[in-house]
């Protein structure tokens, strides 16, 4: 069955008239959202509660109540691994309890280990997940019912794989891609999928930034900034540098502007408005500033923007 079908199935059952111009907005997203630019490390294969799937967009039509999750990778790239860890797969429930079996993060040597056999472990911990691309099919009844001005609903903002199923069954929303957090005692991982093409995405950050300036925060603030970044009130480049900013020894507008290729201004306005918003703090006078994490401010607010 092609994508189309899948998505097809996806707003039927929500009862989603096929309107033309639905259509051609759903076929035009998916485009789109196919010619992004994106850097691959695996394939991935699905199973949800214990049934095998061509990928998740097929068990959104199969099924109704996801109750235990098995996501595999495989055949995995050799490089590429510095920001992401090599992962055999992942299983959790449709609440978020699971484990990952993986290597062990030592990034020194995480490339020799991508192709090793052994040396994986099984780490317990809890799943969260944002949905980082989707199409929502808003139709004419729908904005007629609606306040002027008023967005369409947004998905739920990091929360458990059974909040978004809801979400999806019940909206027509298509999920194009899926970003799933693991967090541990100690640690969190991170976890893209392009659920239109079933593999796994690179960080972006591979490449472009040295992970030697990466800096180590506690799972919990993490989880706050994973909780900013699902929100849908920051621009998909500034979720982008904010990453950059508060998971490294801090940045500023030239690097920020060498990066992204844009201008010192333009990148001083996304820093300055990711400070303004307590996620990060300057270091300096603006527009000479170097930002850093804003722990304090993002333990306040915990991430909700």
């Amino acid at each position: 069955m092609e994508i189309r079908e899948y998505c097809m199935n996806i707003l039927e059952q929500a009862n989603v008239e096929p309107e033309d111009y639905i259509l051609r907005e759903l076929k035009s997203a998916v485009i789109k959202y196919n010619n992004t630019p994106k850097r691959y490390l695996s394939e991935t294969r699905i199973a949800i509660n214990g049934i095998k799937y061509a990928n998740l967009l097929e068990s959104l039509t199969k099924e109704d109540d996801p109750v235990e999750i098995l996501i595999k990778f495989v055949n995995p790239k050799r490089e590429g691994w510095r920001y992401d860890l090599p992962t055999e797969r992942l299983k959790f429930t449709a609440e978020g309890k699971g484990a990952f079996l993986g290597f062990q993060p030592d990034r020194e040597g995480i490339q020799a280990k991508v192709d090793a056999k052994g040396g994986m472990i099984k780490t317990v911990a809890m799943f969260r997940t944002s949905v980082t691309r989707y199409y929502y099919p808003d139709t004419i009844e729908a904005r007629t019912k609606r306040e002027p001005d008023v967005p369409p609903p947004h998905p739920p903002i990091l929360a458990s794989f059974k909040e978004h199923w809801e979400f999806v069954k019940e909206n027509g929303m298509i999920p194009l891609e899926l970003r799933i957090c693991a967090y541990t005692p100690k640690e969190r991982f991170v976890y893209r999928l392009d659920l239109v093409k079933g593999r796994q995405i690179m960080d972006f950050r591979e490449g472009l930034v040295p992970y030697g300036s990466m800096v180590k925060h506690s799972p919990l603030h993490l989880l706050y900034l994973d909780r900013a970044l699902s929100s849908n009130k920051l621009p998909e480049l500034q979720k982008k540098v904010l990453e950059i900013a508060f998971e490294s020894k801090g940045t500023d507008p030239g690097q920020i502007a060498n990066i992204f290729e844009i201008n010192a201004t333009m990148a001083s306005n996304h820093l300055a408005g990711l400070a303004r918003r307590k996620l990060l703090k300057p270091k300096g006078t603006p527009p000479a500033a170097f930002y850093v994490a804003d722990l304090e401010g993002i333990a306040q607010s915990k991430g909700y923007i």
